[in-house]
């Protein structure tokens, strides 16, 4: 009896700790269409700054566009031709960026990555969602909380 019990409290501590490892937003949304434009997937603005949106890197297997909202916040928007890709590129580029803050985890739930960080008062989020790669980071919690208010692709 004793031992069932210790092994039933064990695993719903183990539960606890798996829950709170993960990324702890819903971004478990339909990633844009192939033929949707840039200003169908970026806020025109948040929380009053207006959006600067730039197409940073497009090839045959990928395209990387970026809003910046007056340098307290910036969108990352990445596509690739493949979810293996994306999935590569998180592990070997996303999640070393966020090593490098002070506060951070990441990793792989049910085949999808994310990365959370905070450095100071600088807070970042990364997800995967399938062949996409989306990030979010502000200059503080308020600033963060209002772009994930805003951005279509994740929520609380």
């Amino acid at each position: 009896m004793k031992k069932s019990i210790l092994i039933s409290l064990g695993l719903g501590v183990l539960m606890l700790l798996f829950a709170s490892c993960g990324g702890g937003y819903n971004t478990d949304y339909s990633p844009p269409g192939d033929n949707s434009s840039k200003e169908d997937v970026f806020p025109a603005e948040i929380g009053g700054l207006e959006a600067d949106i730039k197409v940073l890197q497009k090839a045959s297997d990928a395209i990387a566009i970026q809003s910046k909202y007056n340098d307290k916040i910036t969108i990352s928007v990445i596509r690739f031709d493949s979810k293996e890709k994306a999935d590569t590129y998180f592990k070997e580029q996303i999640v070393s960026e966020f090593d490098g803050m002070s506060s951070r985890s990441s990793g792989q739930i049910n085949g999808k990555w994310f990365a959370k960080g905070s450095k100071g008062k600088a807070k970042a989020y990364a997800w995967a969602n399938n062949n996409w790669i989306f990030s979010i980071s502000a200059e503080n919690k308020d600033y963060f909380e209002k772009a994930i208010d805003e951005f279509k692709y994740i929520s609380k």
